[in-house]
Order: structure tokens, then C-alpha cells, then sequence
């Protein structure tokens, strides 16, 4: 199998209150492992699998990387619109994936319900298409969506 990688760090990612997922190119996309954020590198990232699912995470704002410093930075208001909300975006990758990192999000307050099982996957957008950090895991094609 061949492994594919972007060539540069795909941007963050978001939603307004509508769902409707846009990108955000001056901060590149952020993940999570435990409580620290950070950049992944690119050899962390593959296209978005068939059959895989994007979600948007109410009431957690998304988080994503300064070019410049590799500081993780906190958006809380939508750039392109200021009035129509902004929630965190991940993906739940397709069977016989794994995650690296997860969504990197703020919760906009510690009394939220807390989000279903899911694996929420850390996701970017990068030369039309989206980009996640993970793996295959598993090469059995059977794995695969029809």
C-alpha cells in the first residue's frame, strides 16, 4: 500500500451554528493528545478514508496552530461571519483506521454534556480535500466500504 501525505500542513477547519463546515487557512490545523495541543507532522496525515464521517461539536470552539509560532490558538468567533456561531469539527474515521490525535476544541464551559463514544479524530482541509491524522491499522479488505 501506498502511503500518502500532504505536502503542507492543511488548515483548520470549522462550522457555524448551521453545520456548514468551512476552512480557516491562517491557522493550520491542531491536534489533541490529552490535554496538549499541537501541530502534527505531515507524515501523521492521510486523505479523509471512504466511508469515514465528519461532526460537528457543539458548543466547543475549535483550536488551531499559528504559522508563525506553533502556538495553538483558541477561535472563538466565526472570522467569516461573526454572527452565525462557531463550533469544533472532527471525523470519525472509517474501520480499519486509527487515530494519532484527536479534535483539538475548547469547551466553552465546563457544565456541557459530554460528547457520545465516538473516536473524534483531529481534521484539516488542504488541496480540496480533508486530511486527518491516522493510519490504516488494518489491511484486510473486508475492512473496506463497499
Amino acid at each position: 500500500m501506498s502511503l500518502q501525505h500532504p505536502h503542507r500542513m492543511p488548515c483548520l477547519v470549522f462550522a457555524n451554528e448551521r453545520g456548514e463546515i468551512q476552512d480557516f487557512p491562517e491557522l493550520e490545523m491542531a491536534g489533541r493528545s490529552g490535554s496538549w495541543f499541537l501541530r502534527p507532522e505531515l507524515t501523521d496525515l492521510i486523505p479523509l478514508p471512504e466511508g469515514s464521517e465528519l461532526f460537528v461539536l457543539p458548543h466547543r470552539n475549535p483550536i488551531g496552530i499559528d504559522k508563525e509560532t506553533g502556538d495553538p490558538v483558541l477561535l472563538d468567533t466565526n472570522p467569516s461571519d461573526p454572527n452565525s456561531g462557531i463550533q469544533a469539527v472532527a471525523a470519525f474515521m472509517a474501520p480499519a483506521h486509527t487515530a494519532i490525535f484527536s479534535a483539538a476544541f475548547e469547551k466553552r464551559s465546563p457544565d456541557i454534556d459530554p460528547l457520545p463514544l465516538f473516536a473524534y479524530t483531529a481534521v484539516g482541509w488542504l488541496d480540496d480535500r480533508f486530511w486527518v491524522c491516522g493510519f490504516r491499522s488494518d489491511e484486510d479488505i473486508r475492512q473496506d466500504s463497499a
